[in-house]
C-alpha cells in the first residue's frame, strides 16, 4: 500500500505556524452561519453539523494525547499539562487571560491549524471564542483543554474508565460531581477531581454528554486503551461504521478499474436533510476537476485509448473522518469494490497526520490523500499523474470484469 501525501502547504500554513508558535491572538475565519455565542445548547438532538464535529474531534483527541499525528510531537503531547490541576474555572481563566502562556496547558503545534479549522467550522462552541465573533480563536475551548488533561492523566497512570458505569451514573454525575459516593466513583474509574471536572464540563457544554457516548469517540478512546472492555463498548464500536453511506456500484458498468473519491474532514458541508450534509460548491468543483484530470491523464498514458474501462466514483453525500489509523476499515465498508481510493482532505489537514508505515495499516487498495486547496489551484498534478500511472497499469494488465 502507498500513500502520496507530502503536498505544499503554502502561505496559509506558514501563517498558521506563526499564529501558534508566537502565541498571538490572530484568529481563524468563522464561516458557520449560525450564531452559537448565546450560550451552551440545551440537551437534546444535535444538528448534523455538530454531530459530525464529534467525528473530527475523535481524531483530534488522538493527536493531542500523543497517539496520532506528527511523530516528533508525540512525546510533547504526552507530557504537556500533566501537572495542571483539573479545575475548569482555572483553566478557563488561563485560556482567556491575554498574558498567561497557553503552553502550560497545550503544545503549540502548528500542524493542527487545518484540522482545528474544520472542527470549529462544524461546532464553533469547541473554540475558545465559542462562535461569538466573526473569527475563531487559534485555541480550543477550555472544556476541550480540560478533557484532554483528564484523559492525559489517565493514560499517564495507566488507568481506564468503565463506560457502562459512567452512562448509568450520568445524571448523578451531573447533579453531584465530586459529591458522589467513593464506591460509585471507583466503579466509573474516576476520582473526585475528575468527577468535579466532568460535572463542570457537562454543565458548560451539554454536547459533551452526547459526544463521549458517540461511536467515533468511543472507538478513539478504546484504541488508546482508555476503556475497560465490556459489552457496551463492543456494541458502540460496531456502530462506528460508514456502511450506511455506501453506494452500490452500477452493475450495468463493468469497468476494469474503479477509483473512489471520498471527502474527509473537509469544512463547509451543511445540513441537507435525511441525516446527510450537502457539499459546498468548492468541494464539488474541485472533485469534478479531479475526475476530469484523472481521466485525461489516464487517456494520455494509454495513447488516447477510450477510458470507458475506468469508473471514478465521487462520494458527496457527507464528509467522513478518514485518516491513516482507520481508513483501512472504513474503506472496506464504504467502497469495497474500489481498486484505488483518493481521500480529499480540507486544507492543511494532512499536516496533522503521520503516514509512515508504522502508523498505517495494510489495506486492500492503494490510497492517496490529497489537499482540497491543492486541487482547487491545480497544485496536485504530480499526485494525479501517479494515480493515473497506477490506473493505466491496471487497465493494461487486468482482463475485463465478467
Amino acid at each position: 500500500m502507498r500513500f502520496a501525501v507530502d503536498l505544499a502547504g503554502g502561505p496559509a500554513a506558514i501563517l498558521g505556524a506563526l499564529i501558534l508558535l508566537c502565541g498571538c491572538g490572530l484568529p481563524l475565519a468563522n464561516h458557520h452561519p449560525a450564531d452559537e455565542g448565546a450560550g451552551p445548547a440545551a440537551v437534546g438532538p444535535l444538528s448534523a453539523e455538530v454531530q459530525y464535529a464529534g467525528e473530527v474531534l475523535a481524531y483530534m483527541m488522538r493527536v493531542v494525547l500523543g497517539r496520532a499525528g506528527d511523530l516528533d510531537r508525540h512525546m510533547d503531547w504526552r507530557r504537556q499539562g500533566l501537572d495542571v490541576p483539573l479545575d475548569l474555572e482555572a483553566i478557563t481563566a488561563a485560556m482567556r487571560h491575554p498574558e498567561r502562556p497557553k503552553s502550560d496547558l497545550m503544545v503549540m503545534d502548528a500542524s493542527l491549524v487545518g484540522l482545528s479549522e474544520v472542527l470549529y467550522d462544524y461546532n464553533p462552541r469547541l473554540n475558545l471564542f465559542k462562535g461569538r465573533f466573526a473569527f475563531h480563536s487559534p485555541y480550543p475551548s477550555a472544556e476541550l483543554i480540560a478533557l484532554r488533561l483528564l484523559l492525559l492523566g489517565k493514560l499517564n497512570r495507566g488507568e481506564r474508565l468503565r463506560l457502562s458505569a459512567i452512562i448509568d451514573s450520568e445524571a448523578d454525575l451531573l447533579a453531584q460531581g465530586a459529591g458522589l459516593p467513593a464506591r460509585q466513583l471507583a466503579e466509573m474509574g474516576l476520582n473526585t477531581d475528575e468527577a468535579a471536572l466532568l460535572q463542570a464540563v457537562y454543565r458548560s457544554e451539554p454536547a459533551f454528554q452526547w459526544y463521549y457516548k458517540s461511536p467515533p469517540l468511543v472507538a478513539a478512546m478504546n484504541a488508546m486503551g482508555l476503556l475497560i472492555p465490556e459489552a457496551v463498548v463492543t456494541r458502540t464500536l460496531a456502530r462506528d461504521d460508514y456502511a450506511a453511506w455506501r453506494r452500490p456500484p452500477d452493475r450495468s458498468l463493468r469497468p476494469k478499474v474503479r477509483v473512489a473519491v471520498l471527502p474527509s474532514m473537509v469544512p463547509g458541508f451543511r445540513n441537507g436533510g435525511g441525516g446527510g450534509l450537502t457539499a459546498p460548491e468548492a468541494y464539488l468543483t474541485a472533485t469534478a476537476k479531479l475526475k476530469r484530470s484523472l481521466e485525461n491523464a489516464v487517456s494520455d498514458k494509454l495513447a488516447g485509448a477510450n477510458t470507458a474501462d475506468l469508473v471514478v466514483q465521487l462520494f458527496q453525500e457527507r464528509p467522513f473522518a478518514l485518516h491513516p489509523l482507520n481508513a483501512h476499515r472504513h474503506l472496506d465498508r464504504l467502497c469495497p469494490e474500489a481498486d484505488l481510493a483518493i481521500i480529499v482532505l480540507g486544507r492543511n489537514v494532512y499536516r496533522s497526520m503521520a503516514f509512515s508505515p508504522a502508523n498505517t495499516y495494510a489495506a486492500q487498495r492503494p490510497t492517496w490523500y490529497l489537499d482540497l486547496l491543492d486541487l482547487k489551484y491545480g497544485q496536485a498534478a504530480a499526485e494525479i499523474d501517479a494515480i493515473a500511472t497506477e490506473v493505466a497499469q491496471r487497465l493494461t494488465i487486468r482482463p475485463p470484469t465478467s
